[in-house]
Protein backbone atom coordinates (compact mmCIF):
# COMPACT_ATOMS: atom_id res chain seq x y z
CA UNK A 1 0.00 0.00 0.00
CA UNK A 2 1.05 3.36 -1.19
CA UNK A 3 1.89 5.68 1.96
CA UNK A 4 -0.71 8.15 2.35
CA UNK A 5 1.85 11.29 3.00
CA UNK A 6 2.09 13.49 -0.26
CA UNK A 7 5.43 14.95 1.72
CA UNK A 8 7.20 11.16 2.29
CA UNK A 9 8.40 10.86 -1.13
CA UNK A 10 9.46 14.07 -1.26
CA UNK A 11 11.72 14.38 1.77
CA UNK A 12 13.29 10.95 0.75
CA UNK A 13 14.28 12.49 -2.42
CA UNK A 14 15.53 15.75 -0.16
CA UNK A 15 17.83 13.66 2.30
CA UNK A 16 19.13 11.49 -0.35
CA UNK A 17 20.18 14.58 -2.11
CA UNK A 18 21.60 16.01 0.82
CA UNK A 19 23.38 13.57 1.80
CA UNK A 20 25.07 13.21 -1.72
CA UNK A 21 25.78 17.19 -1.44
CA UNK A 22 23.60 18.38 -3.90
CA UNK A 23 22.92 21.20 -2.36
CA UNK A 24 20.99 23.42 -4.39
CA UNK A 25 18.79 20.51 -5.22
CA UNK A 26 18.55 19.70 -1.84
CA UNK A 27 17.10 22.70 -1.17
CA UNK A 28 14.87 22.63 -3.80
CA UNK A 29 13.69 19.41 -2.36
CA UNK A 30 13.05 21.02 0.97
CA UNK A 31 11.50 23.61 -0.23
CA UNK A 32 8.83 21.25 -2.15
CA UNK A 33 7.87 19.73 1.06
CA UNK A 34 7.69 22.86 2.59
CA UNK A 35 5.39 24.05 -0.24
CA UNK A 36 3.09 21.24 0.32
CA UNK A 37 3.28 20.91 4.20
CA UNK A 38 4.72 24.66 5.87
CA UNK A 39 4.76 23.12 9.20
CA UNK A 40 6.91 20.33 8.40
CA UNK A 41 9.33 20.03 11.81
CA UNK A 42 11.75 17.67 9.97
CA UNK A 43 12.25 19.63 6.98
CA UNK A 44 12.93 22.66 8.66
CA UNK A 45 15.11 21.03 10.64
CA UNK A 46 17.27 19.63 7.75
CA UNK A 47 16.87 22.89 5.48
CA UNK A 48 18.07 24.90 8.41
CA UNK A 49 21.07 22.49 9.09
CA UNK A 50 21.34 23.12 5.31
CA UNK A 51 21.64 26.17 5.21
CA UNK A 52 24.35 26.01 8.34
CA UNK A 53 26.40 23.89 6.37
CA UNK A 54 26.52 26.67 3.46
CA UNK A 55 27.08 29.37 5.79
CA UNK A 56 24.05 31.21 5.39
CA UNK A 57 23.09 31.96 8.65
CA UNK A 58 20.76 34.86 8.07
CA UNK A 59 18.37 31.72 6.09
CA UNK A 60 18.89 28.78 8.59
CA UNK A 61 17.48 31.24 11.62
CA UNK A 62 14.38 31.42 10.58
CA UNK A 63 14.16 27.29 9.69
CA UNK A 64 15.89 26.65 13.00
CA UNK A 65 13.43 28.67 14.74
CA UNK A 66 10.06 27.47 13.24
CA UNK A 67 11.36 23.97 13.56
CA UNK A 68 12.04 24.37 17.54
CA UNK A 69 8.61 26.06 17.90
CA UNK A 70 7.22 22.31 16.59
CA UNK A 71 9.50 20.43 18.56
CA UNK A 72 10.30 22.14 21.23
CA UNK A 73 13.22 21.26 24.24
CA UNK A 74 15.21 19.37 21.05
CA UNK A 75 19.07 19.94 22.25
CA UNK A 76 20.37 19.36 18.45
CA UNK A 77 17.67 22.28 17.20
CA UNK A 78 18.79 24.53 20.04
CA UNK A 79 22.85 23.71 19.55
CA UNK A 80 22.41 24.65 15.40
CA UNK A 81 20.46 27.65 16.40
CA UNK A 82 22.79 29.08 18.77
CA UNK A 83 25.31 28.16 15.97
CA UNK A 84 23.34 30.51 13.45
CA UNK A 85 22.79 32.98 16.45
CA UNK A 86 26.48 33.65 16.74
CA UNK A 87 27.61 33.74 13.30
CA UNK A 88 25.26 37.09 13.27
CA UNK A 89 26.77 38.46 16.08
CA UNK A 90 23.17 37.70 18.04
CA UNK A 91 25.70 36.54 21.45
CA UNK A 92 22.99 36.98 24.12
CA UNK A 93 20.55 34.73 21.99
CA UNK A 94 23.22 32.10 20.82
CA UNK A 95 24.31 31.91 24.61
CA UNK A 96 20.72 31.30 25.62
CA UNK A 97 20.35 28.52 23.20
CA UNK A 98 23.67 26.57 24.17
CA UNK A 99 22.79 26.64 28.08
CA UNK A 100 19.31 25.60 27.24
CA UNK A 101 20.49 22.59 25.14
CA UNK A 102 22.91 21.63 27.96
CA UNK A 103 20.20 22.14 30.78
CA UNK A 104 17.93 19.75 28.25
CA UNK A 105 21.18 17.71 27.68
CA UNK A 106 24.11 17.73 30.45
CA UNK A 107 26.08 15.79 28.81
CA UNK A 108 26.01 17.40 24.84
CA UNK A 109 29.72 17.94 24.51
CA UNK A 110 28.78 19.67 20.88
CA UNK A 111 26.68 22.04 23.02
CA UNK A 112 29.34 22.90 25.89
CA UNK A 113 32.15 22.78 23.55
CA UNK A 114 30.39 25.43 21.19
CA UNK A 115 29.60 27.63 25.11
CA UNK A 116 33.18 27.75 25.51
CA UNK A 117 34.30 29.46 21.81
CA UNK A 118 31.31 31.97 22.62
CA UNK A 119 32.69 32.43 26.30
CA UNK A 120 36.45 32.72 24.78
CA UNK A 121 35.15 35.02 21.87
CA UNK A 122 33.76 37.44 24.67
CA UNK A 123 36.70 37.65 26.22
CA UNK A 124 35.35 35.71 29.47
CA UNK A 125 38.24 32.85 30.06
CA UNK A 126 37.96 30.79 33.12
CA UNK A 127 34.09 30.54 31.83
CA UNK A 128 35.57 29.23 28.57
CA UNK A 129 38.22 27.18 30.20
CA UNK A 130 35.00 25.46 32.03
CA UNK A 131 33.38 24.65 29.32
CA UNK A 132 36.33 22.85 27.41
CA UNK A 133 37.72 20.84 30.10
CA UNK A 134 34.12 19.84 30.74
CA UNK A 135 33.93 18.89 26.87
CA UNK A 136 37.47 17.12 26.99
CA UNK A 137 35.94 15.14 29.80
CA UNK A 138 32.54 13.81 27.71
CA UNK A 139 34.91 13.51 24.07
CA UNK A 140 38.61 13.47 24.54
CA UNK A 141 39.44 13.23 20.78
CA UNK A 142 38.77 16.84 19.65
CA UNK A 143 42.47 18.78 19.49
CA UNK A 144 40.67 21.92 18.30
CA UNK A 145 39.24 22.21 22.08
CA UNK A 146 42.69 21.15 23.54
CA UNK A 147 44.20 24.21 20.95
CA UNK A 148 41.71 26.92 22.40
CA UNK A 149 42.67 26.00 26.39
CA UNK A 150 46.01 26.48 25.65
CA UNK A 151 45.47 29.16 23.99
CA UNK A 152 43.51 30.78 26.99
CA UNK A 153 45.79 29.31 29.65
CA UNK A 154 48.44 31.45 27.34
CA UNK A 155 46.43 34.02 28.13
CA UNK A 156 45.77 33.72 31.83
CA UNK A 157 49.76 33.29 32.50
CA UNK A 158 49.80 29.75 32.90
CA UNK A 159 52.60 28.75 30.11
CA UNK A 160 53.01 24.98 31.53
CA UNK A 161 49.25 24.10 31.24
CA UNK A 162 49.04 25.80 28.34
CA UNK A 163 52.13 23.37 26.92
CA UNK A 164 50.10 20.59 28.16
CA UNK A 165 47.20 21.23 26.29
CA UNK A 166 49.11 22.11 23.00
CA UNK A 167 50.92 18.81 23.52
CA UNK A 168 47.89 16.76 23.72
CA UNK A 169 46.56 18.32 20.39
CA UNK A 170 49.69 17.28 19.00
CA UNK A 171 49.29 13.67 20.02
CA UNK A 172 45.78 13.64 18.01
CA UNK A 173 47.28 15.45 15.31
CA UNK A 174 50.83 15.00 14.98
CA UNK A 175 51.94 17.17 11.71
CA UNK A 176 49.41 20.10 12.22
CA UNK A 177 51.58 23.17 11.46
CA UNK A 178 49.34 25.41 13.36
CA UNK A 179 50.03 23.47 16.44
CA UNK A 180 53.75 23.06 16.41
CA UNK A 181 54.00 27.01 15.66
CA UNK A 182 51.86 27.45 19.03
CA UNK A 183 53.86 25.11 20.78
CA UNK A 184 57.16 25.87 19.79
CA UNK A 185 56.66 29.69 20.35
CA UNK A 186 55.49 29.23 23.38
CA UNK A 187 58.18 26.93 24.15
CA UNK A 188 60.62 29.78 23.20
CA UNK A 189 58.97 32.43 24.96
CA UNK A 190 59.63 29.95 28.55
CA UNK A 191 63.34 29.27 27.60
CA UNK A 192 62.47 25.63 26.86
CA UNK A 193 64.82 26.77 23.75
CA UNK A 194 65.91 22.82 22.72
CA UNK A 195 62.36 21.56 23.04
CA UNK A 196 61.01 24.53 20.73
CA UNK A 197 64.22 23.57 18.58
CA UNK A 198 62.37 20.12 18.08
CA UNK A 199 59.44 21.56 17.13
CA UNK A 200 60.49 23.95 14.98
CA UNK A 201 62.97 20.98 13.20
CA UNK A 202 59.37 18.89 12.43
CA UNK A 203 58.08 22.20 11.07
CA UNK A 204 61.21 22.44 8.91
CA UNK A 205 60.01 18.87 7.46
CA UNK A 206 56.87 19.51 6.75
CA UNK A 207 56.88 23.44 5.34
CA UNK A 208 60.67 23.44 4.06
CA UNK A 209 59.69 26.27 1.66
CA UNK A 210 57.87 28.34 4.70
CA UNK A 211 60.24 31.59 5.17
CA UNK A 212 58.61 32.30 8.83
CA UNK A 213 59.96 28.33 9.62
CA UNK A 214 63.51 29.00 8.80
CA UNK A 215 63.83 32.32 10.79
CA UNK A 216 62.16 30.95 13.99
CA UNK A 217 64.43 28.06 13.91
CA UNK A 218 67.55 30.20 13.28
CA UNK A 219 66.10 32.42 16.11
CA UNK A 220 65.49 29.48 18.53
CA UNK A 221 69.43 28.31 17.68
CA UNK A 222 70.93 31.77 18.15
CA UNK A 223 69.10 31.30 21.72
CA UNK A 224 71.01 28.01 22.11
CA UNK A 225 73.92 30.13 21.29
CA UNK A 226 74.46 27.98 17.74
CA UNK A 227 75.14 30.71 15.78
CA UNK A 228 76.32 29.61 13.25
CA UNK A 229 73.01 27.21 12.30
CA UNK A 230 71.45 30.06 13.18
CA UNK A 231 73.27 31.80 10.30
CA UNK A 232 72.41 28.77 7.93
CA UNK A 233 68.56 28.85 8.94
CA UNK A 234 68.70 32.66 8.02
CA UNK A 235 70.57 32.21 4.86
CA UNK A 236 67.89 29.60 3.51
CA UNK A 237 65.00 31.63 4.25
CA UNK A 238 66.66 34.28 2.41
CA UNK A 239 67.13 32.25 -0.48
CA UNK A 240 63.46 31.34 -0.12
CA UNK A 241 62.54 35.36 0.23
CA UNK A 242 65.87 37.56 -0.97
CA UNK A 243 63.76 40.68 0.35
CA UNK A 244 62.35 38.87 4.08
CA UNK A 245 62.89 42.07 6.20
CA UNK A 246 62.91 40.20 9.45
CA UNK A 247 65.19 37.80 8.11
CA UNK A 248 67.40 40.57 7.40
CA UNK A 249 67.50 41.98 10.33
CA UNK A 250 67.37 39.60 12.11
CA UNK A 251 70.79 37.93 10.33
CA UNK A 252 72.32 41.30 10.34
CA UNK A 253 72.16 40.81 14.46
CA UNK A 254 73.69 37.93 14.23
CA UNK A 255 76.82 38.87 12.39
CA UNK A 256 77.29 40.80 15.13
CA UNK A 257 77.61 38.46 17.23
CA UNK A 258 79.63 36.37 15.24
CA UNK A 259 82.36 39.70 15.12
CA UNK A 260 81.60 40.33 11.59
CA UNK A 261 80.17 44.14 12.35
CA UNK A 262 81.06 45.57 8.71
CA UNK A 263 78.98 42.59 7.25
CA UNK A 264 76.48 43.45 9.75
CA UNK A 265 76.07 47.02 8.94
CA UNK A 266 76.11 46.20 4.79
CA UNK A 267 72.77 43.44 5.73
CA UNK A 268 71.13 46.53 7.73
CA UNK A 269 71.72 48.70 4.96
CA UNK A 270 69.96 46.04 2.77
CA UNK A 271 67.13 46.08 5.09
CA UNK A 272 66.78 49.33 5.29
CA UNK A 273 66.89 49.61 1.44
CA UNK A 274 63.90 48.00 1.60
CA UNK A 275 62.45 50.46 4.72
CA UNK A 276 64.90 53.10 5.32
CA UNK A 277 62.89 53.63 8.55
CA UNK A 278 62.84 50.49 10.03
CA UNK A 279 63.52 50.80 13.77
CA UNK A 280 65.39 47.60 14.59
CA UNK A 281 67.56 47.93 11.46
CA UNK A 282 68.55 51.59 12.60
CA UNK A 283 69.19 50.65 15.80
CA UNK A 284 71.33 47.48 15.03
CA UNK A 285 73.21 48.91 12.64
CA UNK A 286 74.18 51.81 15.12
CA UNK A 287 75.94 48.99 17.04
CA UNK A 288 77.89 47.20 14.50
CA UNK A 289 79.41 50.86 13.55
CA UNK A 290 79.99 51.27 17.27
CA UNK A 291 81.13 47.81 17.18
CA UNK A 292 83.44 49.19 15.00
CA UNK A 293 84.68 52.49 16.46
CA UNK A 294 82.68 54.52 13.94
CA UNK A 295 81.36 57.01 16.74
CA UNK A 296 80.52 59.81 14.27
CA UNK A 297 77.27 57.71 12.54
CA UNK A 298 77.05 55.01 15.16
CA UNK A 299 76.12 57.63 17.75
CA UNK A 300 73.70 59.18 15.75
CA UNK A 301 71.67 56.25 14.48
CA UNK A 302 71.72 55.11 18.20
CA UNK A 303 69.02 57.47 18.92
CA UNK A 304 66.86 55.75 16.76
CA UNK A 305 66.26 53.19 19.88
CA UNK A 306 63.89 54.99 21.39
CA UNK A 307 61.33 54.15 17.87
CA UNK A 308 62.57 50.12 18.19
CA UNK A 309 61.76 50.52 22.09
CA UNK A 310 60.07 53.09 23.36
CA UNK A 311 60.22 54.78 26.83
CA UNK A 312 58.79 57.78 27.53
CA UNK A 313 61.09 58.74 30.68
CA UNK A 314 60.75 59.65 34.04
CA UNK A 315 59.59 63.83 32.59
CA UNK A 316 58.40 63.49 29.12
CA UNK A 317 57.02 67.05 29.71
CA UNK A 318 60.85 68.31 29.96
CA UNK A 319 61.79 69.90 26.80
CA UNK A 320 64.69 67.40 25.35
CA UNK A 321 68.47 68.67 26.28
CA UNK A 322 69.75 69.61 22.18
CA UNK A 323 72.89 71.20 23.44
CA UNK A 324 71.02 75.04 24.53
CA UNK A 325 73.30 76.78 27.23
CA UNK A 326 73.04 75.33 30.31
CA UNK A 327 74.44 77.80 32.82
CA UNK A 328 72.09 78.06 35.51
CA UNK A 329 70.09 75.24 34.25
CA UNK A 330 68.67 72.15 35.89
CA UNK A 331 69.25 68.89 34.07
CA UNK A 332 67.52 65.80 34.65
CA UNK A 333 69.71 62.77 33.52
CA UNK A 334 68.07 59.28 33.38
CA UNK A 335 68.71 56.02 33.26
CA UNK A 336 67.24 54.00 30.50
CA UNK A 337 68.55 51.07 30.22
CA UNK A 338 70.76 48.47 33.09
CA UNK A 339 72.79 49.32 35.88
CA UNK A 340 76.47 48.97 33.95
CA UNK A 341 75.31 51.64 31.26
CA UNK A 342 74.31 53.86 33.96
CA UNK A 343 77.60 53.62 35.28
CA UNK A 344 79.78 54.50 32.57
CA UNK A 345 77.94 57.04 31.09
CA UNK A 346 77.16 58.85 34.27
CA UNK A 347 80.68 60.39 33.30
CA UNK A 348 79.37 62.74 31.53
CA UNK A 349 77.59 64.38 34.59
CA UNK A 350 80.83 66.23 35.37
CA UNK A 351 81.06 67.24 31.85
CA UNK A 352 77.33 68.98 31.70
CA UNK A 353 77.57 70.34 35.48
CA UNK A 354 81.02 72.21 33.96
CA UNK A 355 78.73 73.98 31.80
CA UNK A 356 76.76 75.17 34.40
CA UNK A 357 74.07 73.08 35.30
CA UNK A 358 72.66 71.56 38.44
CA UNK A 359 72.60 67.87 37.84
CA UNK A 360 70.31 65.55 38.91
CA UNK A 361 70.15 61.62 38.29
CA UNK A 362 67.93 59.35 37.91
CA UNK A 363 68.29 56.04 38.36
CA UNK A 364 68.07 52.25 39.93
CA UNK A 365 67.68 52.74 43.61
CA UNK A 366 70.80 50.56 43.98
CA UNK A 367 72.88 53.35 42.75
CA UNK A 368 71.40 56.11 44.33
CA UNK A 369 73.91 56.09 47.16
CA UNK A 370 76.79 56.25 45.30
CA UNK A 371 75.95 58.64 42.26
CA UNK A 372 74.99 60.95 45.42
CA UNK A 373 78.54 61.18 46.76
CA UNK A 374 79.53 62.38 42.92
CA UNK A 375 80.93 65.81 43.36
CA UNK A 376 79.23 66.71 39.98
CA UNK A 377 75.82 65.45 40.93
CA UNK A 378 73.25 67.68 42.92
CA UNK A 379 71.00 64.35 43.35
CA UNK A 380 70.50 61.02 42.83
CA UNK A 381 67.29 59.57 43.38
CA UNK A 382 64.92 57.00 42.13
CA UNK A 383 61.76 58.35 41.69
CA UNK A 384 60.95 62.36 40.26
CA UNK A 385 57.96 63.48 42.26
CA UNK A 386 58.45 67.01 40.91
CA UNK A 387 59.52 67.09 37.33
CA UNK A 388 60.79 70.77 37.48
CA UNK A 389 63.80 70.62 35.33
CA UNK A 390 64.48 73.19 32.32
CA UNK A 391 66.09 69.85 30.36
CA UNK A 392 66.21 66.40 30.50
CA UNK A 393 68.12 63.79 28.69
CA UNK A 394 68.52 60.06 28.63
CA UNK A 395 72.07 58.88 29.94
CA UNK A 396 72.76 57.07 26.81
CA UNK A 397 72.11 59.92 24.93
CA UNK A 398 74.75 61.96 26.22
CA UNK A 399 77.92 60.91 24.21
CA UNK A 400 76.18 62.05 20.86
CA UNK A 401 75.42 65.31 22.37
CA UNK A 402 78.84 65.70 23.22
CA UNK A 403 79.90 64.75 19.93
CA UNK A 404 82.24 61.87 20.91
CA UNK A 405 84.94 60.10 19.06
CA UNK A 406 87.44 57.57 20.19
CA UNK A 407 89.91 60.18 20.58
CA UNK A 408 87.51 62.54 23.30
CA UNK A 409 85.68 59.89 25.27
CA UNK A 410 85.60 61.58 29.03
CA UNK A 411 88.38 59.11 30.28
CA UNK A 412 89.53 60.43 33.62
CA UNK A 413 89.51 58.03 36.40
CA UNK A 414 88.09 57.83 39.05
CA UNK A 415 84.72 59.96 38.67
CA UNK A 416 82.94 57.81 41.36
CA UNK A 417 83.50 57.67 44.97
CA UNK A 418 83.41 55.89 47.78
CA UNK A 419 81.75 58.00 50.78
CA UNK A 420 83.59 57.98 54.23
CA UNK A 421 80.69 56.05 55.61
CA UNK A 422 80.90 52.74 53.98
CA UNK A 423 84.68 53.07 53.73
CA UNK A 424 84.76 53.16 57.51
CA UNK A 425 81.65 50.49 57.90
CA UNK A 426 83.93 47.88 55.50
CA UNK A 427 87.34 48.87 56.24
CA UNK A 428 86.87 45.79 59.38
CA UNK A 429 86.45 43.15 56.80
CA UNK A 430 89.70 43.82 55.11
CA UNK A 431 92.08 44.92 58.53
CA UNK A 432 94.01 41.10 57.86
CA UNK A 433 97.04 42.27 55.09
CA UNK A 434 98.59 39.64 53.54
CA UNK A 435 98.33 38.60 50.06
CA UNK A 436 96.94 40.35 46.80
CA UNK A 437 93.28 40.33 46.55
CA UNK A 438 91.10 39.10 43.59
CA UNK A 439 87.09 40.26 43.37
CA UNK A 440 85.39 36.98 41.05
CA UNK A 441 82.17 37.76 39.36
CA UNK A 442 81.08 34.75 37.19
CA UNK A 443 77.45 36.37 36.03
CA UNK A 444 75.11 38.87 34.82
CA UNK A 445 71.31 39.14 35.42
CA UNK A 446 69.71 35.64 33.87
CA UNK A 447 66.65 38.45 33.06
CA UNK A 448 64.42 35.12 32.26
CA UNK A 449 61.57 36.70 31.36
CA UNK A 450 63.47 38.85 28.61
CA UNK A 451 64.00 36.16 25.99
CA UNK A 452 66.68 38.65 23.56
CA UNK A 453 68.38 39.42 27.06
CA UNK A 454 68.22 36.23 28.44
CA UNK A 455 69.89 34.49 25.28
CA UNK A 456 72.60 37.45 24.98
CA UNK A 457 73.03 36.68 29.10
CA UNK A 458 73.78 33.01 28.21
CA UNK A 459 76.16 33.74 26.04
CA UNK A 460 77.89 36.46 28.60
CA UNK A 461 77.72 34.70 31.77
CA UNK A 462 79.77 31.49 32.64
CA UNK A 463 79.78 29.46 36.01
CA UNK A 464 81.78 29.48 38.88
CA UNK A 465 83.42 26.13 37.97
CA UNK A 466 84.87 27.89 34.88
CA UNK A 467 87.26 29.72 37.73
CA UNK A 468 88.53 26.55 39.53
CA UNK A 469 92.01 27.13 37.26
CA UNK A 470 92.35 30.77 38.48
CA UNK A 471 91.64 29.83 41.98
CA UNK A 472 94.21 27.09 42.08
CA UNK A 473 96.85 30.13 41.70
CA UNK A 474 99.34 30.19 45.16
CA UNK A 475 99.70 33.78 46.59
CA UNK A 476 95.96 34.99 45.93
CA UNK A 477 93.25 35.92 48.07
CA UNK A 478 89.71 35.79 46.74
CA UNK A 479 86.49 37.58 46.73
CA UNK A 480 82.85 36.74 46.00
CA UNK A 481 81.23 39.81 44.19
CA UNK A 482 78.68 38.04 42.59
CA UNK A 483 74.78 38.85 43.78
CA UNK A 484 71.71 36.92 42.57
CA UNK A 485 70.78 33.57 41.74
CA UNK A 486 74.44 32.79 40.71
CA UNK A 487 75.60 33.53 44.41
CA UNK A 488 74.15 29.97 45.34
CA UNK A 489 76.78 28.32 43.20
CA UNK A 490 79.43 29.45 45.69
CA UNK A 491 78.16 26.96 48.05
CA UNK A 492 76.70 24.38 45.55
CA UNK A 493 80.63 24.76 44.23
CA UNK A 494 82.32 23.81 47.43
CA UNK A 495 84.61 26.65 46.98
CA UNK A 496 83.59 28.85 50.47
CA UNK A 497 87.28 28.07 51.90
CA UNK A 498 88.60 29.14 48.89
CA UNK A 499 86.35 32.76 48.03
CA UNK A 500 85.69 34.87 50.93
CA UNK A 501 81.87 36.34 50.27
CA UNK A 502 80.98 39.37 51.91
CA UNK A 503 77.78 39.63 49.68
CA UNK A 504 75.12 38.92 52.18
CA UNK A 505 75.87 42.41 53.98
CA UNK A 506 75.80 44.21 50.53
CA UNK A 507 72.79 46.58 50.03
CA UNK A 508 73.77 48.62 46.93
CA UNK A 509 76.27 49.43 44.74
CA UNK A 510 77.69 52.21 47.87
CA UNK A 511 78.77 48.93 49.26
CA UNK A 512 80.10 46.89 46.42
CA UNK A 513 81.96 49.81 45.68
CA UNK A 514 83.78 50.04 49.43
CA UNK A 515 84.42 46.41 48.79
CA UNK A 516 86.84 46.98 45.31
CA UNK A 517 88.51 49.65 46.88
CA UNK A 518 90.05 47.39 48.98
CA UNK A 519 90.74 44.87 46.33
CA UNK A 520 93.94 44.78 43.92
CA UNK A 521 91.84 43.23 41.02
CA UNK A 522 88.24 42.78 39.68
CA UNK A 523 87.58 39.56 37.06
CA UNK A 524 84.70 40.03 36.08
CA UNK A 525 82.33 39.11 32.75
CA UNK A 526 80.41 42.02 31.05
CA UNK A 527 78.65 43.21 33.51
CA UNK A 528 77.82 46.04 35.92
CA UNK A 529 80.59 45.18 38.17
CA UNK A 530 82.89 45.91 35.18
CA UNK A 531 81.87 49.69 35.18
CA UNK A 532 81.55 49.99 38.70
CA UNK A 533 85.77 48.94 38.89
CA UNK A 534 86.54 51.14 36.17
CA UNK A 535 84.79 54.03 37.25
CA UNK A 536 86.43 53.84 41.30
CA UNK A 537 89.81 53.58 38.83
CA UNK A 538 90.60 50.04 39.68
CA UNK A 539 91.97 47.57 37.70
CA UNK A 540 89.32 45.14 36.34
CA UNK A 541 90.01 42.32 33.58
CA UNK A 542 86.98 41.68 31.85
CA UNK A 543 85.71 38.22 30.42
CA UNK A 544 83.99 39.16 27.17
CA UNK A 545 81.98 37.12 24.90
CA UNK A 546 82.85 35.99 21.12
CA UNK A 547 81.75 39.41 19.65
CA UNK A 548 81.60 41.37 22.25
CA UNK A 549 79.20 44.04 23.55
CA UNK A 550 80.17 47.07 21.37
CA UNK A 551 81.83 48.92 23.89
CA UNK A 552 84.61 46.77 23.74
CA UNK A 553 85.74 47.34 20.42
CA UNK A 554 85.63 43.37 18.64
CA UNK A 555 87.36 42.92 22.17
CA UNK A 556 90.62 44.60 22.03
CA UNK A 557 92.39 44.50 24.99
CA UNK A 558 93.05 47.81 26.30
CA UNK A 559 89.56 50.02 26.71
CA UNK A 560 89.22 53.78 25.82
CA UNK A 561 86.69 54.15 28.22
CA UNK A 562 88.27 52.42 31.39
CA UNK A 563 91.85 53.25 31.89
CA UNK A 564 92.46 50.59 34.49
CA UNK A 565 90.12 47.84 32.14
CA UNK A 566 92.01 44.92 30.19
CA UNK A 567 89.76 43.01 28.52
CA UNK A 568 89.94 38.89 27.56
CA UNK A 569 87.30 38.26 24.77
CA UNK A 570 86.57 34.52 23.10
CA UNK A 571 88.40 33.25 21.23
CA UNK A 572 85.46 30.88 19.70
CA UNK A 573 81.50 31.47 20.79
CA UNK A 574 81.11 30.09 23.73
CA UNK A 575 85.06 28.89 24.65
CA UNK A 576 84.91 30.07 28.47
CA UNK A 577 88.23 27.86 28.82
CA UNK A 578 90.50 28.89 26.82
CA UNK A 579 89.60 32.87 28.20
CA UNK A 580 90.30 31.84 32.42
CA UNK A 581 93.79 29.94 30.40
CA UNK A 582 94.84 33.75 29.36
CA UNK A 583 93.73 35.40 32.70
CA UNK A 584 95.73 32.49 34.44
CA UNK A 585 98.88 32.81 32.17
CA UNK A 586 98.48 36.44 32.86
CA UNK A 587 98.62 36.08 36.55
CA UNK A 588 101.58 33.68 36.58
CA UNK A 589 103.77 35.76 34.35
CA UNK A 590 102.84 39.21 35.95
CA UNK A 591 102.18 38.75 39.48
CA UNK A 592 100.12 40.96 41.09
CA UNK A 593 101.31 42.85 44.54
CA UNK A 594 99.09 44.01 47.03
CA UNK A 595 98.61 47.80 45.92
CA UNK A 596 96.97 48.96 49.26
Amino acid sequence: MKNANPSFALMQKAVALHQKGQVAEAEAAYRQVLNTTPRHADALRLLGGLYLQINQAEQAIPCLQQALSLTPNQPELLNNLGVALCSRGQLNDALQCYQQAIQIAPNYAGAIDNLGQLYYSAGKLDDAATCFERSLQLNAQNPGAYVLLGDIYQLQGSPDKAIARYQEALRQLPDHPDILTKLGNLLRDQGRSAEACAIYQRLAQLKPNDVSVHLNLGVIYRDMGDLNQALTEYDAALKLKPDALDVLVNRAGLLVELDRPAEAAAAYDAALALNPRQPAAQWGKSLALLMQGDYADGWRLYETRFAYKPKPGPAPRVPRWQGEPLAGKELLIWGEQGLGDVLQFVRYARLCHELGAQVTVQCDAALTRLLGNCPSIAAAVNVIDQPDFDFQIPVMSLPHRFGTTLATIPHDVPYLYVSDAARAQWQPYFVEPGAPRIGLVWAGNPRKVQIDAHATDRQRSLTLDHFRPLLTLDGYRFYNLQKGEANGQLAAAGLQHRISDPMGDVADFMDTAAIIENLDLVISVDTSVVHLAGALGKPVWVLSRFGGCWRWLRNQPQSPWYPTARIFGQTASGDWSSCIAAVTAALQERPLNANR
